[in-house]
């Protein structure tokens, strides 16, 4: 057994980098949808707070989308690097899971 997910495993089969890669989408996945909700609350906050300025222009919006990805994949990045594909035979073995 893999000291990586069981629902990895199913999906990537038994690869050296199936977890590393999985982990890295996942968290990229929750940065992504956390810091575009962030940005979106951002300019609605600056639309209330000064009405009087004009809004964001589609250009900006525009420019924010790959920062928002570039600093997703930084902040997930860590869990691309630390993570590893690990075989417990023994505990497996023990347990009698495999068989």
């Amino acid at each position: 057994m893999h000291a990586c997910a069981r629902l990895t495993l199913l999906q990537f089969g038994d690869y050296p980098a199936a977890c590393p890669v999985a982990a890295l989408l996942q968290c990229t996945s929750i940065f992504v949808s956390t810091l575009s909700i962030t940005a979106i609350a951002l300019d609605r906050r600056q639309l209330i707070v000064c009405p009087h300025k004009s809004a964001v222009g589609i250009k900006t919006m525009l420019a924010c989308i790959p920062v928002v990805w570039a600093v997703s994949l930084a902040m997930a990045s860590p869990m691309a690097i630390w993570k590893k594909l690990e075989f417990w035979t023994e505990w497996a073995d023990a347990m009698n899971i495999l068989g």
